[in-house]
């Protein structure tokens, strides 16, 4: 049935996976199993776009060149987290503790991951660590992101998210968008919720993926969300985000979710998901799949840039450039040195006035050493010495050295042998 399908859970406890059927490369992602749970508000969000990061997560992971080539894909920063987000992004990362300045001091963060983006038909579900009690109040954020209060009363704790501005709740504002089928435009409404990037991000993704009526995004697509109004909890078909994002169906209603089947204190269990009311007969399973399977994907998480080929020559190319502008800006500079160092030193050569000289006068002695003819072990038949083995480098390192040790030797002798700790010969006494 989709009910138990979306839901994720059958009555025994089991869970199942959801793999889309809409795009090639979508990965398979499974639910976890819901518990009450508070989720938290973490501080200013950044609502710029980039032109790196999650839109090169969006094209790895299956999403159309139309869709990652868009605005929607691309990140937005989070401040008090000092990371960026985005559609398809992997998520992941360290966990940390909210500075004093957010709405949540001292509270955790991050490290959700892609893989755990899905709940249950419950609120506070999907947390992947800090699902303490039935209540969401005080729990951690390991998506990063605040849960959503879809109701003024205090259901399941949801009420110190209630009133978070859009500089204070990452991504924004709660906003809502209605989805319905291309073909279906007045037997079922679903609705997203959730905060107006993450919202946009998802919303212009179900339009490349799934076929839904107005695809295009204008000023009255997303729409503010005012609490109390459609979609209530009993509506809601999936939470995904640990609660911070949700889809729901205008034709349902789950009794089980319902303000008044609420346990009393965050320390009573909420009904199991076998309470759950089946969804409507005669829906499209394919479309709720599809809207479930691209929700999952692409709702936006915390982007991990990869390097890409192109960033690896980049890197590569400006990483020797800026070597060879170093050893160009220090060699006069040795020169200085060696030739002050060495200026009591008839014997000794200075370098060369150029770097590109010293360069030439290495690979003409290269040159002079292949050239230079050796005996074989047969017949003593003398031919060209082939490639030394040697490194080169190597090999002028250590003439340096000898031809070093005899210069000291020859300025530093006559005092080395009176002061020699080893005694003078005998005198040779006559007879």
């Amino acid at each position: 049935m989709v009910a138990t399908q979306l839901r994720g859970e059958s009555s025994t406890g089991r869970s199942s996976s959801l793999t889309s059927k809409n795009s090639r490369n979508m990965k398979t992602l499974v639910r976890r199993k819901g518990g009450g749970g508070h989720g938290g508000g973490l501080g200013s969000s950044g609502h710029g776009s980039s032109s790196h990061g999650s839109s090169g997560a969006a094209k790895s992971h299956g999403a159309s060149s139309t869709y990652y080539k868009s605005s929607y894909a691309q990140p937005f920063s989070i401040s008090y987290a000092n990371t960026q987000v985005g559609a398809y992004g992997d998520g992941k990362g360290k966990k940390f503790k909210l500075g004093p300045k957010t709405p949540f001091p001292g509270r955790l963060a991050g490290s959700g991951s892609r893989s755990q983006i899905y709940g249950t038909s419950r609120y506070g579900s999907g947390y992947p660590y800090g699902a303490t009690g039935s209540y969401v109040s005080g729990r951690p954020f390991p998506f990063i992101f605040y849960p959503i209060a879809l109701t003024e009363n205090d259901y399941y704790g949801s009420t110190e998210y209630l009133n978070l501005n859009a500089t204070s709740r990452p991504g924004g504002l709660v906003v809502e968008a209605v989805i319905q089928p291309l073909n279906n435009t007045s037997g079922v409404t679903y609705r997203i919720v959730g905060d107006n990037s993450s919202v946009a991000a998802v919303y212009a993704a179900l339009a490349t993926n799934c076929s839904i009526a107005n695809p295009t995004i204008t000023n009255t697509t997303l729409v503010t969300f005012n609490p109390g109004t459609y979609p209530l909890p009993e509506q809601v078909v999936q939470w995904y985000r640990a609660s911070s994002f949700a889809l729901s169906l205008d034709s349902y209603n789950n009794s089980a979710a319902l303000l008044s089947n609420m346990p009393a204190s965050t320390n009573q269990s909420a009904l199991p998901l076998s309470f759950d009311t089946p969804l409507p007969a005669g829906l499209n399973a394919t479309f709720l799949t599809c809207l479930n399977s691209t929700i999952a994907a692409s709702v936006p998480l915390r982007t991990v840039n990869k390097l890409t080929a192109g960033d690896i020559v980049y890197i590569v190319f400006y990483s020797l450039s800026a070597l060879l502008s170093l050893i160009f800006i220090a060699w006069p500079i040795y020169r200085a040195i060696w030739i002050r160092r060495h200026r009591n030193d008839p014997a000794a050569t200075p370098p060369p006035v150029s770097m590109f000289v010293a360069l030439g006068h290495c690979m003409a002695a290269r040159r002079e050493r292949r050239q230079q003819p050796r005996f074989t072990l047969n017949d003593e038949f003398s031919h060209k010495q082939p490639p030394m083995a040697t490194n080169d480098t190597f090999v002028a390192l250590r003439e340096w050295v000898q031809a070093r040790k005899e210069r000291v030797q020859r300025k530093y002798w006559p005092r080395n042998a009176e002061s020699s700790p080893n005694p003078s010969p005998a005198p040779v006494l006559n007879s």
